[in-house]
């Protein structure tokens, strides 16, 4: 995807690239404003394991279950039930700094009334719960509250190999084509299906 960026649109747009331990929550937060185009490769989630369910945990376990305030703030708050991970997610906390988890509370707050696509290449990044009067709480959500003209995110988990695959097609029809972004996607979608038979 970078070389198709660079050979297409070198003039049009900058590219930024954060890799490895470079892509913290921090720079990432930061780097994501004021770009036409957003792609993130990495893990999303939905309703971490850590957060208890009553379908899950049953009635009787959830009464001797001690809330934290992170935890209990989920009730008010249901966009922390969502979003991506990022470096040092594994690391001791430390004070002052991130956790290397991008919530969709925190992607809401985030300025991206510049950006045309955010492509979300991540598992279930489309799955949300659902809240009354306010509908579907997702990442896609919290990407379109912030700004982003288009999302393309991911109902399920996904194979590393065929979303790379997915993705390339996606963006040479996008890009080098002059698709639409619905047309490219659906082609991109097909020519996968027929790798794959």
């Amino acid at each position: 995807i970078r070389a198709l960026h660079e050979h297409v649109l070198r003039w049009e747009t900058e590219l930024t690239q954060l890799d490895d331990v470079a892509a913290s929550e921090e720079r990432v937060r930061q780097s994501l404003p004021g770009h036409r185009y957003i792609h993130i490769a990495t893990h999303g989630y939905f309703e971490p394991d850590h957060l208890p369910s009553l379908l899950r945990d049953g009635a009787e376990k959830m009464a001797s279950i001690d809330l934290g305030e992170q935890i209990q703030a989920v009730g008010t708050l249901p966009s922390l039930l969502s979003g991506l991970v990022f470096a040092g997610v594994n690391a001791a906390p430390e004070p002052n700094r991130d956790d290397g988890y991008l919530s969709a509370e925190e992607i809401q707050h985030i300025d991206l009334s510049e950006c045309d696509l955010a492509v979300l290449s991540a598992c279930e990044t489309a799955l949300g719960s659902t809240r009354a009067g306010e509908g579907l709480m997702s990442l896609r959500r919290a990407f379109e509250i912030a700004g982003a003209k288009t999302v393309v995110s991911s109902l399920w988990k996904i194979n590393d190999q065929t979303t790379a695959k997915l993705m390339t097609e996606f963006y040479q029809n996008y890009w080098q084509k002059g698709m639409s972004k619905v047309e490219a996607l659906h082609q991109a979608k097909l020519e996968i299906l027929r790798q794959n038979r």
